[in-house]
């Protein structure tokens, strides 16, 4: 899988301390997946400890 990161995106996962690993996981199988139609985008999200991911991406296929 590529993944290309914004550099608002790298700037929000440090100021969060959000993995990467985190994030290439929520990806990889999200617990829920929304699509944004005004933007073009999906939306994944994976509960990790306490704590919810968003990933919010264009392109590939929905994971579900």
């Amino acid at each position: 899988m590529s993944v290309e990161f914004s550099h608002h995106a790298l700037e929000k996962m440090r100021s969060r301390y959000a993995k990467i690993s985190d994030v290439y996981a929520t990806l990889k199988a999200p617990d829920e997946v929304y699509e944004d139609v005004d933007h073009e985008t999906l939306v994944a999200v994976k509960k990790v400890n306490a704590r919810s991911i968003i990933v919010v991406y264009r392109g590939g296929r929905r994971s579900r």
